[in-house]
């Protein structure tokens, strides 16, 4: 079903019926349909067994309505979209003082995977970088065809990408455009003008010679068609 299906149309548990029931007039009766008694699951549950694991679960938890949380279960599967992923952040600030890039859930979107990014924030050890530049995210850098740069929305978000990089073809590669502020560190543009030039900075080191592939959501899409114009 993974294969074939979008997470949010895969069942999180089968439940055998000898047949369905039926209407008099012979369509399925929902309201006669058994409650699962039983979930299958897809793989074996793997406790919290740190601190910040187990912090972490009691977030995830909270957030997804979802309990227990294996720390392998990834957090788009479990029903996590954009917006949510913008609450997770903010609950891990108030929890760990760390603000964080969105992207990082492109790199970490388990509870093991994020506790050991988190981890590594705390300690000298060097982390993976979640981007190129200062905004350029690789959701998808691998590819031998001509990179594809989508510009993020008005809140700046660039995990609404995710959905969209998925359905493309594995040899395309996907680039997403942050809007730097959105951790609490780096500071954002003070211009739509200052923004333009910065966005078109990072993609041409990326890629220094055109034709481009260039998208954007919203209010994103007005930003290649300034760099059309200039």
């Amino acid at each position: 079903m993974r294969q074939r299906l979008p997470d949010y149309l895969v069942p999180n548990g089968i439940q055998p019926l000898e047949r369905l029931p039926l209407t008099p007039n012979g369509k399925v009766d929902q309201a006669a349909l058994p409650i699962p008694d039983t979930v299958i699951s897809t793989h074996t549950y793997v406790e919290p067994t740190t601190d910040v694991q187990q912090r972490l679960a009691a977030i995830w938890e909270k957030l997804l309505g979802v309990q227990p949380i294996s720390i392998d279960d990834n957090f788009w599967d479990l029903g996590g979209h954009s917006l949510l992923a913008v609450s997770l952040f903010a609950r891990i600030a108030d929890e760990f003082g760390l603000h964080l890039p969105l992207a990082t859930l492109f790199n970490a979107p388990t509870i093991d995977a994020l506790s050991s990014f988190l981890a590594a924030q705390h300690s000298d050890s060097p982390t993976a970088p979640v981007s190129f530049g200062k905004s350029l995210i690789p959701i998808q850098p691998h590819g031998s065809k001509r990179p594809f740069f989508c510009v993020h929305g008005a809140g700046g978000n660039p995990l609404v990408f995710r959905e969209l990089a998925q359905q493309l073809d594995s040899e395309q590669p996907f680039y997403a455009l942050q809007l730097p502020g959105l951790d609490g560190r780096s500071t954002p543009y003070s211009s739509l003008a200052e923004m333009a030039a910065a966005y078109l900075e990072e993609v041409q080191q990326l890629q220094p010679e055109g034709p481009y592939l260039l998208g954007g959501f919203s209010f994103g899409g007005w930003l290649p068609l300034k760099w059309r114009s200039s």
